[in-house]
């Protein structure tokens, strides 16, 4: 197999080259009595091929006409005055802590140096397609994409691309960062 052809040795096509993204996950060390020590990074590599890797980097839900932050917003204010919608705010808040997701943490690091979680609550909205499927408030990290299936469905039932660019702006941004993946992959061609 080389970069232009499957192990048939047929030519593949650019948005079927191979595709790898690295995630660095920093992994917070505290000794025995819990106290901080510093980080570990690790890594982790996302292999993809070039089209899946463009596709998902298109169509993020903060460019999204569905994603509706204004919705999230009330839905927050009405769960922070009620103890079940407490209970579940403290949830998401602690896995965004437990997640250790570096993207999230650098967007929404506080001064201290860890994540702001309020910050990054903030940054969140509903999808508007998924939560009408679902019957229930579905809410979303702006990073997100859209799921090919709803697995918390039994079975899990296929969503496919609701995807709708918000604004001409968001259309741009998305076909640019399409574009240069698929650029890249032209040239390993």
């Amino acid at each position: 197999m080389t970069l232009d052809r499957n192990e048939q040795g047929d030519k593949i096509e650019p948005e079927e080259h191979p595709a790898q993204r690295t995630l660095v996950v920093g992994n917070q060390l505290q000794d025995l009595e819990g106290r901080p020590l510093g980080t570990f990074d690790t890594s982790i590599q996302v292999e993809t091929d070039a089209g899946t890797m463009a596709q998902t980097f298109r169509g993020q839900c903060w460019a999204c006409k569905n994603f509706n932050q204004k919705a999230w917003f009330a839905l927050f204010h009405w769960m922070s005055t009620h103890k079940d919608g407490m209970i579940l705010l403290n949830r998401m808040r602690a896995f965004l802590i437990g997640s250790r997701n570096v993207e999230i943490q650098n967007a929404h690091e506080s001064q201290e140096g860890d994540i702001d979680v309020e910050h990054a609550m903030m940054a969140c909205g509903i999808c508007e397609p998924m939560s009408e499927i679902l019957k229930d408030p579905v809410v979303m990290y702006p990073q997100c994409n859209c799921p090919s299936e709803i697995p918390e469905t039994n079975p899990p039932i296929a969503f496919g691309d609701h995807f709708v660019p918000r604004d001409p702006e968001s259309e741009k941004w998305g076909s640019m960062a399409f574009d240069a993946i698929m650029t890249a992959a032209l040239k390993k061609g």
